[in-house]
């Protein structure tokens, strides 16, 4: 695969490690692309092997999340963990497949683990960090790119050690690559590891749903701020050998001297957890702009998102706790009837006792409108549907998030599903404009919504 590092003339790179920063050479405009770089390695997630393809990450027509669907998607005959949406992908993931392809087809471990076992997600890790590790040797241009990475030594993390113990055990590197002492190779390995924690990208699709990791060198010198001028996209096509190219967008207009940032976690969450996991995996304290404001409407979202409606917290936690059992049954459940009236419950019994904002209110009304969507009720779905995006609203994210956008257009087909135009027409409009910024306005997705934006106008006129 041909690696790609195109920076927009509109930006330079200035300062030196730890005071790396880009910033704008010039205006900015919303939507314009300030990088597009293809990755060192990538890895789909084990949850989504057999259900999309393991080089480019693209799902098959018709495959409708049933493991048992894939027809259309060709397995890999030695190791039969990997699939392919043709043999072009099967071809170019080859030259990173063919060592852990042999290692997987021997080893037996992972049939042996349960599907929600952690084992995936270090497997998911050794794998990636072999790929990476074997560039040492084969491409080592690469491979500097990422040994130059930051990372902080306070950060590495007792897990490291584990799955560089898996790497070895597994064989997943050829013993011309492992060090005469195992020590020092797994130490390589472990830094390695730090280095990703800290600088690697979770992949998401047009919804922005996580489908793997990435090793993007340039990507990463972009700094973290809470609130980010900036938005990840990727791209990828079964036709093109530029697998998940990443594609850096302005989500809003950037002033000349400008820095550009993008969010390094979710901000679905308080201040303190999300400063907390910011310290705890990149190492430092966040001071950015909205970290900054603790009397500002972030500050309030906190409050909110934490306040109950008693002041007897034990009973609060007790609720919480053994509501918590309800969502845990209903996701094992094959019973979509049950599973709608278990999360149902855990929604009304947090209602009575939290704010309406409140975070564990919030996760509880996600789990239930996912599952109304499933069972088809369109009606309970658009009410717990426009909760969430309140909720993201005012205690999440800015109004151009492309997380609020996608979320925004949900709620706004589910009201045109309704025959409730008015408020169909106003989620589209809302979302439109940060959907042609991040997406692009030829996107399918901002398509969708300007012709259902259209569409409502249409039949609007029409009564």
């Amino acid at each position: 695969m041909k690696s790609i590092v195109e920076w927009s003339d509109s930006v330079e790179v200035v300062g030196q490690v730890p005071n790396r920063k880009v910033v704008a050479k010039r205006k900015i405009q919303r939507g314009e692309t300030i990088l597009k770089e293809t990755p060192v390695s990538t890895l789909l997630h084990p949850k989504q092997w057999s259900l999309r393809c393991n080089h480019c990450f693209c799902k098959p027509e018709n495959n409708n999340n049933n493991n048992n669907n894939n027809n259309k998607l060709l397995r890999c005959s030695q190791c039969r963990r990997f699939w392919y949406c043709g043999k072009k992908c099967q071809q170019r993931d080859w030259k990173a497949h063919k060592e852990e392809c042999t290692a997987l087809s021997q080893d037996k471990q992972e049939e042996q683990q349960p599907e929600s076992s952690s084992f995936y997600h270090c497997l998911a890790d050794a794998l990636l960090v072999a790929r990476v590790f074997r560039l040492s040797k084969t491409n080592p241009v690469q491979f500097q790119r990422v040994k130059d990475l930051v990372f902080h030594e306070k950060c590495i993390q007792p897990s490291h050690y584990e799955i560089a113990k898996l790497v070895l055990s597994l064989n997943l590197l050829s013993p011309d690559l492992i060090d005469t002492t195992t020590t020092t190779t797994t130490m390589m390995i472990v830094e390695l590891l730090a280095r990703f924690d800290s600088n690697n990208f979770g992949i998401v699709d047009d919804l922005l749903f996580f489908l793997g990791a990435g090793v993007y060198p340039a990507g990463a010198i972009l700094n973290h701020s809470c609130e980010p001028n900036c938005g990840i996209f990727y791209q990828s096509s079964t036709s093109s050998n530029n697998k998940n190219l990443q594609i850096i967008k302005c989500l809003v207009t950037v002033e000349r001297g400008q820095e550009l940032c993008h969010c390094y976690v979710d901000l679905s969450g308080t201040s303190p957890e999300r400063r907390d996991k910011l310290y705890r995996t990149y190492g430092f304290s966040c001071d950015c702009i909205r970290c900054q404001d603790p009397t500002g409407k972030w500050a309030r979202a906190d409050q909110v998102l934490t306040t109950t409606t008693t002041l007897d917290q034990d009973m609060v936690q007790t609720i919480i706790q053994n509501t918590e059992r309800l969502l845990q049954q209903a996701a094992v459940t094959d019973d979509i009837a049950q599973e709608v009236n278990l999360v149902q419950q855990c929604v009304q019994a947090r209602a009575k006792v939290l704010h309406p904002r409140h975070l564990a209110l919030y996760k509880a009304r996600s789990q239930l409108h996912t599952t109304l969507m499933a069972a088809g009720e369109l009606s309970l779905a658009t009410e717990q549907c426009a909760e969430m995006v309140e909720t993201m609203t005012q205690c999440f994210y800015p109004p151009y998030h492309p997380m609020l956008a996608v979320m925004m257009y949900t709620l706004g087909s589910l009201h045109h599903s309704q025959n409730d135009l008015q408020k169909a027409i106003d989620c589209y409009e809302t979302a439109l404009p940060a959907m042609e910024a991040y997406h692009g306005k030829y996107h399918s997705l901002p398509k969708g919504c300007r012709d259902y934006l259209e569409q409502a106008k249409q039949e609007m006129m029409a009564i």
